[in-house]
């Protein structure tokens, strides 16, 4: 895990019946924070919540498109999965890379 100060990314929260909500995320030694479009807070989570993070159209059932990631979360209200949608493939990609670098 590296000092400098992790880049912030802007996604897209996507819903069950396709609405999205544009949020920016920010990977940090502690976990997955996401912040209002605005930059305020709006939640972290930690890594120790997170079970996994894969490209969405990896996904059997449901698949995303080529720029989407889902996160698997452990809640008190059992599993959850949060869809994003990143700004390109490529912006994708890049966000998993930085998490898979900040967990190792």
């Amino acid at each position: 895990m590296g000092d400098a100060p992790s880049q912030v990314h802007s996604v897209a929260l996507v819903g069950p019946g396709g609405r999205t909500q544009p949020v920016k995320i920010q990977i940090i030694a502690e976990g997955l924070k996401l912040l209002k479009a605005n930059g305020e807070p709006l939640e972290l989570f930690p890594f120790s919540r997170i079970l996994k993070w894969l490209p969405s159209s990896n996904r059997t059932p449901n698949p995303g498109d080529a720029s989407s990631l889902d996160v698997s979360l452990q809640t008190s209200r059992g599993k959850q999965d949060l869809r994003m949608r990143a700004e390109s493939p490529a912006a994708m990609k890049g966000i998993l890379k930085e998490i898979d670098d900040t967990v190792r």
